[in-house]
């Protein structure tokens, strides 16, 4: 199958829903925890690591959150992240 055949095929919605093209671009942001261990809260109890900037076309503001014991009752065995849009 050629190229365009496979970029047409791609781009077209799937089920009804629309349609996402993507183009990877990398960021690394580094931060670090002194005495993780010591970190263990209660679940859904939260660390707040602070915000950082990615200035690519639009600066945006991002932050973390995690959750060393999970988010919910049922995730407490297991540390939760979730990468969060401070403002676009």
């Amino acid at each position: 199958m050629d190229q365009n055949r496979k970029r047409k095929m791609n781009d077209e919605p799937i089920g009804g829903l629309c349609n996402v093209l993507t183009k990877a671009t990398k960021f690394d942001y580094t931060f670090s925890i002194q005495n993780f261990s010591h970190h263990l809260e209660d679940t859904c109890e939260r660390i707040k690591p602070p915000t950082f900037l990615i200035e690519w076309k639009n600066k945006s503001e991002w932050y973390l959150r995690i959750y060393p014991n999970g988010n919910k009752e049922e995730l407490k065995e297991f540390l939760s992240g979730f990468l969060m849009l401070r403002s676009p």
